[in-house]
């Protein structure tokens, strides 16, 4: 699993978990009687997720004025990450 693997899932558990009604039935329930519960809450999540991940893809490709402020955040971080602790 890599760094990225991790942020997604990181991301998605910090959604779920500030849902009210999951942690509502997670409080009020055992873990495995939770896990019926969870399970299609991770599907939608991870639908959601790569929905989410199609739209910026989309938006990036077709706007330009998207695509030149995306290049250059990136530019930004992975430029100073590349270079961090060669200087």
């Amino acid at each position: 699993m890599t760094e990225q693997d991790k942020l997604v899932f990181e991301q998605i558990a910090g959604k779920m978990a500030t849902n009210e009604n999951l942690s509502q039935r997670a409080r009020e329930n055992s873990k495995e009687q939770f896990r019926i519960v969870l399970e299609p809450e991770v599907m939608q999540a991870f639908i959601e997720r790569l929905q989410g991940d199609e739209k910026i893809v989309d938006e990036f490709m077709q706007n330009n004025d998207i695509r030149a402020m995306i290049i250059n955040a990136l530019l930004d971080e992975v430029y100073d990450q590349a270079n961090q602790g060669f200087s």
